[in-house]
């Protein structure tokens, strides 16, 4: 390893930087995750947003070679600060209705060789009220398909500035392993919707549960919708998405912590005193 490269990791991925180019080493599925990331940065091309473009495909390692871009924040940190301030934060907003934008883009738009149909997982079952899982199946046949991001969540989602103006970037379409599994998969759209209103539904660092203002929760989740259905030409079924918001901030919180304080911590993100999410 050269004085110019350095090593992190990124969910269930290394990374590997040098000046120029970032490594990335997967799991599994590195052909696969090239295809999606050639495919993703090709849609970004001509839809006003950027995605990082693969350079090479590594099989034998389970790597992929990407371009490295230029200095990005993730709008997670928007969010947070719309969270804590009363009048909430008007760049949020505006970066959450360009993200359902994109996302809608990503769900009309992408298109791989292979595929394998989504399931919910253990976890995301029992995270969801009896009369939820009574209701999953139905939603689950009424919902438009696509083949899904797989992890967006504000954490993928950063601001780059590009040329005279600034774009979102959208990193890591790759399983979560909490909620989806393949890079491949095609199912509800729900899924990916759902995973970036859980995040705003509550899944903030301890620090700041106490003072957050969830009231401005709303206006976050409305632009996110508002801005999906605008480019993908769907309507969410906003029950549905409430429906996998849960389940899927259940894996999650259960594919982290105990049981018990799991529980706990979907039934405080989801509590009606915190105000509307939908």
């Amino acid at each position: 390893m050269t004085p110019e490269t350095k090593n992190e990791a990124r969910g269930n991925s290394e990374l590997e930087f040098t000046a120029e180019t970032v490594l990335k080493r997967y799991p599994s599925q590195a052909e696969v995750e090239y295809a999606k990331a050639k495919a993703l940065w090709q849609i970004g091309q001509a839809n006003g947003f950027v995605a990082p473009k693969p350079l090479e495909a590594r099989p034998a390692s389970q790597e992929v070679l990407f371009e490295r871009l230029p200095k990005s924040w993730s709008i997670r940190t928007d969010y947070l600060r719309h969270l804590t301030a009363p009048a909430g934060d008007p760049a949020a907003i505006r970066h959450c209705r360009e993200a359902g934008r994109v996302l809608g883009v990503i769900h009309r738009d992408l298109t791989l060789a292979t595929s394998h149909v989504w399931e919910p997982s253990p976890r995301f079952l029992a995270a969801l009220p009896r009369s939820a899982r009574r209701k999953l199946p139905d939603a689950i046949r009424a919902a438009p398909m696509a083949f899904l991001h797989g992890d967006y969540g504000p954490e993928n989602i950063e601001v780059t500035t590009h040329a005279s103006d600034s774009r979102l970037t959208v990193f890591d379409a790759s399983p979560n392993f909490f909620s989806t599994f393949r890079t491949d998969e095609r199912g509800p759209i729900y899924v990916d919707v759902g995973h970036f209103v859980s995040v705003i539904a509550g899944l903030v660092p301890l620090r700041l549960q106490l003072g957050a203002l969830w009231r401005n929760r709303l206006l976050l989740t409305q632009a996110f919708i508002e801005g999906y259905e605008a480019s993908s030409g769907i309507t969410c079924n906003r029950s549905t998405v409430a429906i996998f918001a849960r389940g899927i901030a259940g894996a999650y919180l259960h594919s982290r912590y105990p049981a018990v304080m799991a529980f706990v911590a979907t039934e405080l993100t989801f509590s009606r005193h915190r105000g509307k999410l939908l």
